[in-house]
């Protein structure tokens, strides 16, 4: 197993620019399959803040709760 925390910010920074997982794999000369789940997990963190945040938003304390309860961040 690879550890990415080094490559981590610019895995993430590339992600958010577009660039899609094989093209990151290939810049970085990382394994692929590992660059495929660090973006899936980025991304689904990035979905639970959102979650969380709307959730905040239109005052509803109890889907903000369960979100943040699934592994959100408040």
């Amino acid at each position: 197993m690879i550890d990415l925390e080094p490559f981590e910010r610019h895995i993430f920074e590339l992600s958010d620019a577009g660039c899609n997982p094989t093209e990151i794999a290939a810049d970085l000369n990382l394994p692929e399959r590992a660059v495929q789940n660090a973006v899936r997990s980025f991304n689904w963190s990035m979905a639970e803040d959102r979650l969380t945040v709307a959730a905040l938003e239109r005052g509803s304390a109890q889907l903000a709760a369960a979100v943040i309860a699934a592994g959100g961040h408040p």
